[in-house]
């Protein structure tokens, strides 16, 4: 499943001509009827992703991942920018191997909306294919629910 939804998803045949998709996880609820469609406010304000609310993980599932991000940013100058508009968070001074004493921001995305042209961009792909280069990565330590999104 962290394979799907951190890369495989967005090249789905199913979703070739799609524009976005809204993911509701077994363990997502409504409690309520919506007054509006959630699509269509998204959409109005042209937005890429949209999720639940922002949480962290703890350093066991997220083992290497502060140092793969900070040589990423490293290597790519864009990356680091991104993520500083975005109010990303280097912890302990960006310090390697001091960060993953530290838990991983990330969302809580049993509900999310993704705009998937943006998520095909080359940079995304890009980092999702770092990402999973070592499949540990995801399958042992299910990074496919934490990584950020580097831009």
């Amino acid at each position: 499943m962290c394979a799907f939804y951190a890369s495989q998803i967005f090249y789905h045949p199913r979703l070739k001509d799609v524009t976005y998709y809204l993911r509701l996880d077994t363990d997502s609820y409504i409690y309520k009827p919506l007054c509006y469609d959630p699509v269509d406010h998204f959409h109005s304000r042209n937005l890429s992703y949209a999720f639940n609310y922002h949480t962290s993980d703890p350093d066991w599932v997220t083992i290497g991942l502060w140092n793969l991000v900070d040589d990423y940013a490293r290597a790519h100058p864009q990356v680091d920018v991104n993520l500083q508009k975005n109010g990303f968070e280097w912890v302990a001074g960006r310090k390697k191997d001091e960060m993953g004493k530290y838990p991983f921001p990330t969302y809580y995305n049993n509900f999310e909306i993704v705009r998937l042209e943006r998520f095909r961009a080359p940079d995304i792909k890009a980092w999702t294919d770092e990402v999973m280069k070592v499949p540990e990565r995801v399958y042992k330590y299910r990074w496919g629910e934490c990584i950020p999104l580097p831009s």
